[in-house]
């Protein structure tokens, strides 16, 4: 049912019978609970953009690969847009960039959602998943002309008011938290999502930024508190960084108490999705140490993805307002110009020094040992080699981590020599001893094809 841009073809399956030993080996790596270690995410996109889906078994097939892996939880996004989200024209007349967008415009009219995660999260909780529905914290749209057609949510268009004002009055495409109504308008999101009898919701924080600026709520509280505008501040600035936080904390806490209210205290597990530090998460308005030691989130997965403002004087960066105190290496970010301030932002392991690895990662450490909340450190980028995927799960384990997440996974389950591999990262103290090469693929040529012989002269070479 694929529906890709490559051509088809003829594959075939050869079967090797296990021996005891190994089935044996199989048997007990099915009833080992210690190798659960791993937080694996689809975003569900990915279904109806690259395949037909006539049913809703065909939903299934996000879940089934995980079933005997080291994966502890699964979790499946809400990618309606916000539940709301509708495309405004005919998708046989629009011209989309992608054709899978074209598909999946198509086929989600044909699906109950609520009910494919319903039925999703039910088959992983029977194969011994923990099952949680994310959603992502600002995914309000991506405007004209990247909008293609149906990225922009109703809410988010029918209420400019609500938007995201930066320091010089800007407007930004994205709604901001300072405002009640769009607190409440997130939490019954969350809320219905967690009606899919799901273990726990996950707010994805690292997609999306920002959700709270200088909005009028937040000018105003400032200058109640300090007598002044906090315009010419960096939103690193302890002064406007509290207020921030306070408001998102207060969004945290109010999820909380709508969960408990409809479901029980503590039966839905809140789950944060955060930046590669401390410091980088604090400077969305997020105090993930303040949450975690109220209680507000249960576990928190750690996404390799920087996000700060810096100050430029004369043309060059520095990280704070102190002349010459440190230079920022502009090698190592995505630039977004606001004026005299630049907000940086930087994705992947792959320009992150073992230095600054260590450090991220003993920034998060003691939250865990002092609140009990559940740590998952993301490994990077997502296709590596086997050798490369060992590397960085064993480098992590020795900086003290105890779990790992997979963004995407959807695209590591189907490169079966791969996943054969990341799906043992969990075991922990067998890893080291792991031959990551033993998965490599087995091809075997093909010497005959209906009773003619291929051996030596290709068919298709006279064509």
């Amino acid at each position: 049912k694929s529906v890709g841009t490559s051509n088809s073809a003829i594959s075939g399956l050869r079967f090797v019978p296990m021996t005891d030993d190994e089935v044996a080996l199989y048997k007990y790596e099915a009833t080992r609970k210690d190798t659960k270690r791993l937080y694996a995410t689809d975003d569900m996109h990915n279904r109806p953009y690259c395949f037909n889906l006539e049913d809703y078994s065909d939903w299934l097939s996000a879940v089934l690969p995980f079933k005997d892996s080291d994966v502890e939880w699964l979790s499946l996004e809400e990618i309606r847009v916000f539940a709301t989200g509708k495309c405004p024209c005919d998708p046989n007349e629009y011209a989309f960039e992608r054709d899978g967008d074209r598909r999946v415009q198509i086929q989600m009219a044909n699906f109950d959602y609520d009910k494919v995660l319903a039925n999703c999260v039910k088959l992983g909780q029977e194969i011994g998943l923990k099952m949680s529905i994310s959603l992502r914290m600002g995914a309000w749209g991506m405007g004209f002309p990247l909008d293609q057609c149906y990225f922009d949510c109703d809410y988010y268009m029918e209420h400019p008011e609500l938007h995201c004002i930066d320091r010089n009055g800007d407007e930004i495409s994205a709604m901001s938290y300072a405002f009640p109504e769009t607190r409440k308008f997130m939490v019954d999101v969350l809320v219905n999502m967690a009606r899919s009898g799901c273990d726990a919701v996950t707010l994805i924080a690292h997609r999306g930024i920002p959700y709270v600026l200088f909005e009028k709520p937040v000018v105003d509280k400032y200058y109640e508190t300090y007598g002044e505008y906090p315009y010419d501040l960096p939103i690193d600035n302890p002064r406007i960084n509290k207020i921030h936080c306070d408001i998102m904390t207060g969004f945290f806490r109010e999820v909380r108490e709508a969960l408990d209210k409809e479901f029980g205290k503590g039966k839905v597990r809140v789950q944060l999705r955060a930046l590669d530090s401390l410091r980088h998460t604090l400077n969305t308005g997020i105090d993930a140490e303040e949450l975690a030691r109220l209680g507000l989130v249960d576990d928190i997965i750690v996404y390799p993805q920087a996000f700060e403002e810096v100050y430029k004087v004369e043309g060059v960066l520095y990280d704070n307002e102190e002349k010459g105190e440190k230079r920022i290496n502009m090698d190592m970010y995505d630039e977004y110009v606001h004026g005299p301030y630049e907000t940086l932002r930087r994705v992947s392991t792959d320009k992150c020094s073992i230095e600054e690895l260590t450090a991220n990662v003993s920034s998060w450490l003691p939250l865990e040992e002092k609140y009990g909340v559940k740590l998952y450190f993301e490994i990077m980028p997502r296709f590596m080699p086997n050798e490369e995927y060992k590397r960085r799960a064993l480098e992590l384990y020795s900086l003290g981590a105890e779990r790992f997440a997979l963004w995407d996974t959807y695209g590591r389950v189907i490169c079966k020599g791969n996943w054969a591999m990341i799906s043992k990262l969990g075991h922990k103290d067998e890893l080291v001893d792991i031959d990551p090469n033993q998965f490599e693929r087995i091809a075997y040529k093909v010497q005959k094809y209906d009773n003619t012989n291929i051996s030596r002269y290709k068919p298709g070479w006279g064509g």
